[in-house]
C-alpha cells in the first residue's frame, strides 16, 4: 500500500500529514515532552495502516515549532486543532494526555502521567523527560504548568480507549495504568521497553493498529 506524505502547517505549527489510499476520517498523532514529529513516525504509519489520514505535529517548544512551551501555548494550539474533526487520537506522555481533550471516539494513550510528579535523581530525569530538547522558561516549568492545568485524567465510557505502558515505566505513569484499570480500560503493558522507546516499539505499533482496525 502507498502513502502520501506532505510536510505542511497545521494550528501554526510545522506537520507531517500521512494519507493512505482511502480513509476512514482525520486521526491525530501527538508525541510527548522532549520528542518531536520525527519520533513519532512509526505510530503515525501504524495509524495510517489501519486506514486513517494521520496529522502529526510538533508542539510548542519542541521540534520546529518556534513558540515556547506554555500553558497558553498549548491551550490555543489545542483549541485550533479542534476545529479539524478527529476520528481518532493517538499520544504520547504529554501528547496523551492532550489526545484526552478532543471528542474523537478512538483514543490511544502511550505512558500518559496521572500527575506532574517526577521523581529520581537529576540525571535519570534528564535522560527520560530530555528537558534539553525543550524551548520553556526552564527545565519542566512549561511540563508541570501544562499537567497542572490540564482536567483530571478521567476514562469516559463513550470512548474507546486503549492504554499501553511499559513495565519499566516512570511511576506517574503506573499510576495512571492503575486507575485505567480501575475504569475498565483495555490496558496493555510491554516488556523490554523505557518510557521513551514504547513508541517505536514493534509490539506497540501493532497494537495500534489493531486497535483501530477493529
Amino acid at each position: 500500500m502507498e502513502y502520501r506524505l506532505l510536510l505542511m502547517k497545521i494550528a501554526s505549527a510545522p506537520a507531517y500529514l500521512l494519507s493512505p489510499p482511502a480513509d476512514k476520517g482525520n486521526a491525530l498523532v501527538l508525541h510527548g515532552y522532549g520528542s518531536n514529529k520525527e519520533e513519532m513516525f512509526g505510530c503515525a504509519l501504524a495509524v495510517a495502516r489501519a486506514g486513517f489520514k494521520v496529522y502529526v505535529p510538533d508542539l510548542p517548544g519542541h521540534g520546529a515549532h518556534k513558540e515556547r512551551l506554555t500553558w497558553p501555548a498549548i491551550r490555543e494550539f489545542i483549541q485550533r486543532l479542534k476545529g479539524l474533526g478527529f476520528e481518532a487520537a493517538v499520544g504520547h506522555s504529554l501528547g496523551a494526555r492532550l489526545a484526552c481533550l478532543f471528542s474523537c471516539p478512538r483514543l490511544v494513550l502511550l505512558s500518559p502521567p496521572l500527575e506532574a510528579e517526577f521523581a529520581g535523581t537529576k540525571k535519570a530525569l534528564l535522560n527520560t523527560l530530555r528537558a534539553r530538547r525543550v524551548r520553556e522558561e526552564g527545565y519542566y516549568k512549561g511540563l508541570t504548568s501544562t499537567l497542572n492545568a490540564l482536567p483530571a485524567l478521567e476514562f469516559s465510557p463513550e470512548k474507546k480507549v486503549l492504554f499501553v505502558y511499559s513495565k519499566n515505566d516512570i511511576a506517574t505513569v503506573k499510576r495512571a495504568a492503575d486507575k485505567a484499570k480501575e475504569r475498565g480500560v483495555k490496558v496493555e503493558p510491554i516488556s523490554g521497553v523505557g518510557h521513551n522507546d514504547i513508541i517505536s516499539a514493534q509490539t506497540t505499533l501493532k497494537k495500534i493498529e489493531r486497535w483501530l482496525k477493529d
